[in-house]
């Protein structure tokens, strides 16, 4: 037996007493339940909502709300978090506690509720902001939700993401963007099987090379800076060069053959959007998904987890890559290498040239405001204008 399934073997046992047996495996009631809840996310992205913007000032709370009206109160904040522990090294981080008034701040901020507690909560050196992660509690059998944010030196709460992620298997791992300095990163939790290895994490933008950043992860954390949540596209944890785990961040709604390693955003429906429609591809097989950014202001939460997939294995041909809901987001797909354009043909009698991908691999995203449902038809062009590939939805 080796070191790695030595740490599982402990780990799983020390597991087995917090995680309740369960008949079916988590894979197969995430798939049962992806139409369910990809309609709920597409309702939750679609409606509105109020934002409670928060800050703290001479050690009190203050709440200013927005002029549509009072938001959901935090409740009560819990007693047990108190501010009279020492902090905690991890790797550069530090582990804090957050008074009652603080923990309160930040569940007001992400729209929270008095169920809701804190996961942890970290400095850090670069910024000194306060790194706080919320649990949402566990919303399905398997899986937990979280709400990130960040507290400034100066006491302002900053609303970062939310999203769902697998938790109870000794191996799962936890990854969610914040708010960070003027920027973002990615706050990564992993469980002791982990610790001390490093986590790889892989960004990508339109048109660019992707990005990879490394870094140690200690006491079970590590912090990633990154672009903007909507660039993160894998990561990976090594260990000595060794890959020990390898998944989109947040797959929680992805059924299980969906590919993993498909780092490279071809093309985007508009990056740096609290949703936006993506292609990603290995140049071999593409898939498109919704995601999310940065909690919108004035709005509910739209999940940060990649939902609505559909993926392709690139043939040559024109295809259609639609989110299962065609009443929703962008009309998607991979083009020839032969095409210039993709022209969309509309149920109005108009017509829209895609978004096309300036790689080798040659995606498209449709216009925002047509959605699927009202595409009649798709043609690809080659430069001198002709029709080289059709295809119907």
């Amino acid at each position: 037996m080796n070191d790695l399934e030595t740490r599982l073997r402990d780990e799983m046992t020390l597991r087995a007493g917090e995680t309740s047996r369960w008949s079916t495996p988590g894979s197969a009631l995430r798939g049962v339940a992806t139409r369910r809840r990809a309609k709920r996310l597409r309702a939750t992205a679609t409606a509105g909502s109020v934002l409670a913007v928060v800050a703290i000032v001479a050690g009190g709370v203050v709440a200013r709300e927005a002029a549509q009206g009072p938001g959901p109160g935090p409740g009560p904040g819990p007693a047990r978090v108190t501010a009279t522990s020492a902090p905690t090294e991890t790797g550069g981080l530090q582990r804090v506690d957050l008074t009652p008034r603080m923990l309160a701040a930040a569940v007001t901020a992400t729209s929270g509720d008095s169920l809701d507690t804190l996961r942890v909560a970290l400095r850090s050196p670069w910024t000194r902001d306060t790194i706080v992660v919320l649990n949402r509690g566990l919303p399905e059998p398997g899986g937990v939700r979280l709400a990130t944010a960040a507290i400034s030196q100066d006491g302002t709460v900053r609303r970062g993401t939310e999203a769902i992620h697998r938790w109870g298997a000794p191996t799962d791992v936890i990854a969610q963007p914040v708010p960070f300095g003027d920027g973002a990163a990615l706050v990564v939790l992993v469980p002791r099987l982990f610790d001390n290895d490093t986590v790889e994490v892989t960004t990508s933008e339109p048109g660019k090379e992707p990005e990879i950043a490394t870094v140690p992860l200690r006491a079970g954390a590590a912090v990633v800076p990154v672009t903007r949540p909507d660039t993160v596209t894998r990561l990976r944890i090594l260990r000595d060069g060794t890959e020990l785990y390898d998944d989109v961040p947040a797959a929680w709604y992805l059924t299980e053959d969906v590919p993993r390693d498909l780092d490279r955003i071809a093309v985007s429906s508009g990056l740096g959007a609290s949703q936006s429609a993506q292609v990603r591809t290995d140049g071999t097989r593409a898939c498109r998904f919704t995601v999310g950014g940065f909690w919108p202001n004035g709005g509910k939460a739209v999940p940060w987890d990649p939902f609505d997939h559909a993926c392709a294995r690139i043939d040559g041909s024109l295809q259609l890559l639609l989110a299962e809901d065609r009443a929703y987001s962008t009309v998607a797909g991979v083009a020839p290498t032969s095409a210039a354009t993709v022209r969309l043909y509309w149920d109005n009698g108009g017509s829209s040239d895609a978004r096309m991908a300036t790689g080798k691999v040659k995606a498209f995203i449709g216009p925002t405001g047509h959605p699927p449902d009202t595409l009649r038809r798709a043609e690809a062009l080659d430069e001198d204008g002709t029709v080289v590939a059709t295809a119907t939805p």
